[in-house]
């Protein structure tokens, strides 16, 4: 089609376009064009005196045509869509109500219930997969911080021995099988104990001096590494070191690391089941 054949067809004014429209109308919109072509012209005899006024006021050709822009915009964004009453009927058929969960609110686990958890799982007298874990595990991981530290969860006792304590009882649900989720949370957890351990392989300058939370700390690092936590680092071997020349608690007897682990995890579980007697 040449360029001035398209010219020719082209509609020159609102009633041009009027005509085009009424020329094929709409099947289930039959009176669209005398609507839209309505609204249209009466927007625009609105933006025109409008621009008039802004021009005649002594505010300026630019000015004035920005507004008219703006304004025009405005107009045809209010212009309201109504769909035909099948559509309309068909949404309302199919619409569902969107029901948002409502979070539990959670009692403050104290540290003397995780202990007696953790007991438990030492004696298998309960099932890992039970819900109580679960809600456990949502707790930990909620709250712990973003150095890996959990001792804040728990409540009334010394914070990093309630960090120990909610690392074992995340490495007994790993190792259950039942929470494989929490290998990040605990891997966390884990790198705590080593970043604050000290060059002589305790926790002293951390925890007070206290060789009790020394003990479970490396009850801690020993049964990670049973998991397939790798001590390339040597905070495991620091901590039995530092543990055997500071305690009585009969490490320098035994030759292997192993032997001297199960001393270790030994002590640990006296430590904390004491802590609930």
């Amino acid at each position: 089609m040449s360029d001035a054949k398209q010219g020719k067809d082209m509609p020159t004014n609102y009633d041009d376009i009027i005509s085009k429209l009424k020329a094929v109308p709409e099947k289930q919109f039959p009176d669209i064009s005398d609507k839209v072509m309505s609204a249209v012209k009466h927007e625009k005899f609105l933006a025109q005196q409008f621009y008039k006024r802004m021009l005649y006021s002594g505010i300026g050709v630019g000015a004035a045509a920005v507004a008219l822009c703006v304004g025009l915009g405005v107009v045809m964004s209010n212009q309201p869509i109504e769909p035909d009453e099948a559509t309309f009927a068909s949404s309302k058929k199919n619409a569902t109500i969107l029901e948002m969960p409502v979070a539990e609110s959670n009692t403050q686990t104290t540290i003397y219930d995780a202990v007696a958890m953790l007991q438990q799982l030492d004696a298998n007298e309960i099932d890992p997969a039970e819900e109580r874990f679960a809600s456990l595990v949502n707790m930990l991981v909620s709250n712990q911080k973003a150095n890996g530290f959990l001792g804040d969860v728990f409540a009334d006792g010394e914070n990093n021995y309630n960090h120990s304590v909610a690392t074992l009882m995340l490495i007994k649900l790993y190792e259950s099988g039942a929470f494989p989720e929490v290998f990040t949370p605990l891997d966390a957890a884990l790198g705590y104990i080593r970043n604050n351990q000290t060059e002589l392989g305790g926790w002293g300058d951390v925890y007070g001096g206290s060789y009790q939370i020394g003990i479970l700390n490396v009850a801690v690092l020993g049964s990670a590494q049973e998991l397939g936590w790798s001590d390339m680092a040597g905070h495991l071997r620091r901590g039995l070191r530092c543990l055997e020349s500071n305690t009585n608690a009969g490490l320098n007897k035994v030759k292997t690391i192993s032997e001297k682990l199960a001393i270790v995890q030994k002590l640990g579980k006296q430590i904390y089941s004491k802590h609930n007697s």
